[in-house]
């Protein structure tokens, strides 16, 4: 990836210095840029805002009535079940106590230690079948789940 240039920043350096252009020009346009770039965002947060909104109920609706939080699972069958391997991270946590010898006093010590373990994962697909308690339309969905064995 090529880094960007210094040189059109030093061109508007000495265009400005040149034709003595006011400062309040300058910082207008850099107001302008900020405001776009505000813009920008925004609108990035707000795609965000709207994926968190369809998993908080959109994407539990009734595709008839279009009515929130309407899958009511009806039926669940396994259709497809695969093992595999995935990298996982544990944290061993160990704790104990010091004491010197010839003194009174102990130390108490407590440390995590992080290691990656390959694990099997066995992962499960279901077809669900759901109907909508508002219009009682049917419909399925495929979902899966992992866990580990």
């Amino acid at each position: 990836m090529r880094k960007p240039s210094v040189i059109p920043y030093v061109v508007l350096i000495v265009i400005l210095a040149i034709f003595e252009i006011p400062f309040a020009l300058v910082s207008h346009a850099l107001g302008v840029g900020l405001a776009i770039f505000n813009v920008l965002v925004l609108v990035l947060c707000a795609r965000g805002y709207r994926k968190k909104y369809k998993q908080l109920g959109i994407a539990q609706s009734c595709p008839s009535c279009k009515a929130l939080y309407a899958e009511n699972i009806v039926k669940r069958e396994e259709i497809n079940r695969k093992g595999g391997y995935e990298t996982v991270t544990r944290y061993d946590t160990t704790s104990g106590t010091i004491s010197t010898p010839g003194s009174t006093t102990t130390q108490n010590i407590h440390s995590t230690t992080l290691r990656n373990e390959q694990v099997h994962m066995t992962y499960v697909t279901y077809l669900n079948y759901l109907r909508c308690p508002s219009c009682g339309h049917q419909w399925t969905k495929v979902s899966t789940s992992k866990f580990e064995g």
